[in-house]
């Protein structure tokens, strides 16, 4: 009889433990935090045009998501990703350029590198500019940077001839 009354201590504390956790947590999700746009939102992505450089150079790119109203959409959630930044296809095509949190590449001091396909957040006013740092001698390429919100999509050409 004893040996039953442990285990329905043990059973009466396991289920309070996970009652605890399911609380603290919450049920479900809270609407209020969901941060991507709305199916009928748009994206502006404003990059460097066409580019001839002979030395290391930062680009920057400019995102502003806004809604149907054309009013900016603040904290809204990002996704920015290309097919030649770094570390996507180095194996098959090396890296060509590589992604920084914040504008002005290496030349911002604690700029932070950043990998390809990497999440940032728009202001307050709906906007996120971020760099792309461009390694001299790594050739010609033209690209497209993707920047993605739900499931609205924005995109700007990036080229290097």
């Amino acid at each position: 009889m004893n040996l039953m009354m442990i285990n329905r201590q043990y059973r009466i504390l396991l289920l309070l433990l996970i009652l605890t956790v399911i609380i603290m947590t919450g049920c479900g999700s809270d609407p209020k935090s969901d941060c991507s746009a709305p199916s009928d939102a748009s994206i502006k992505v404003t990059g460097p045009g066409p580019s001839t450089v002979s030395s290391d150079t930062a680009f920057d790119f400019t995102v502003v998501v806004l809604y149907k109203d054309a009013t900016p959409m603040p904290q809204a959630c990002l996704t920015i990703r290309s097919a030649f930044a770094y570390p996507r296809n180095v194996a098959a095509i090396g890296w060509l350029y590589q992604f920084y949190a914040y504008p002005g590449g290496l030349q911002t001091v604690g700029n932070i590198p950043v990998d390809n396909g990497f999440s940032a957040k728009t202001d307050d006013f709906g906007q996120y500019t971020f760099s792309a740092q461009y390694t001299a001698g790594t050739g010609s390429f033209k690209d497209t940077v993707v920047v993605r919100s739900g499931a609205v999509m924005g995109t700007a050409d990036f080229e290097i001839q």
